[in-house]
């Protein structure tokens, strides 16, 4: 048996590698690009842009903006909220105001009036709670955070 027979030659094997290497390539942009063409043409079923904090509606980027006082399916108690506005011709009016809560939220308005629900046990179900995760956006959480940052 020859033993330059025994091993491909190296040409070969260089071809052979650039050949994986090009399907391999071929493979990760082929995913990319479908991904990409799939938020390209992503259109949400419902439309909800909320002014919060605002006394008038917004238009901002084309889109208009409802103040939470005008909206007819978000309410706020006054008392879990205050409204904070910055008058300035400098800034863009969708920035110029806002609502600071002052109480831990417990749940998203039922925003379900626009969607398309097959059952009524789907339309009756509760919102999702939040207390986990806006716990840290707690007043106690931001004195905290103010201390912490004051001693450092």
């Amino acid at each position: 048996m020859n033993p330059d027979k025994c091993f491909p030659s190296p040409l070969f094997l260089a071809v052979i590698i650039i050949i994986i290497i090009v399907i391999i390539i071929i493979i990760l942009f082929g995913n990319y690009y479908s991904c990409a063409a799939t938020t390209i043409t992503f259109t949400p079923i419902d439309n909800y842009l909320i002014a919060y904090g605002s006394s008038q509606n917004i238009t901002f980027a084309d889109r208009t903006f409802i103040a939470d006082s005008q909206h007819s399916t978000v309410r706020f108690q006054s008392q879990s909220s205050v409204i904070a506005t910055i008058n300035s011709s400098n800034i863009s009016p969708i920035y110029q105001s806002t609502r600071i809560f002052t109480e831990e939220s417990k749940k998203f308005p039922s925003l379900t009036s626009k969607l398309n629900t097959s059952s009524s046990a789907a339309a009756e179900a509760p919102s999702p709670s939040l207390s986990r995760s806006t716990s840290a956006f707690s007043p106690a959480r931001s004195a905290a955070t103010r201390r912490r940052h004051r001693e450092i």
